[in-house]
């Protein structure tokens, strides 16, 4: 199965690598590491994790305080992830 990411999704992942980064060497290469087990989670069970809005997905990871939100297109067998979002921030914003 394939994965795409959207621009934001790639933007709020450096953003988010560059923080964790500051905050500890190698803390963002972790996270990283942490998204692509959740990704991998995704891949083997598209359809498993909870519905939030229309056909998007959340898909919570495990030890940082962020979801993926993304959708799964069948025929192409594809998960494109739109945001990589902080539960600290508004939800609506994912939305914009």
């Amino acid at each position: 199965m394939k994965v795409q990411l959207s621009e934001e999704a790639e933007n709020d992942l450096a953003s988010a690598y560059d923080w964790y980064e500051e905050k500890l060497l190698d803390l963002g290469v972790d996270f990283l590491k942490e998204l692509v087990s959740a990704l991998d989670s995704a891949k083997s069970r598209p359809l498993a994790f909870q519905l939030v809005y229309q056909n998007y997905h959340r898909l919570p990871m495990r030890r940082f305080p962020y979801v993926i939100l993304y959708t799964y297109a069948e025929r192409e067998h594809t998960l494109y992830v739109y945001r990589v979002f902080h539960t600290g921030q508004n939800p609506s914003r994912w939305k914009k």
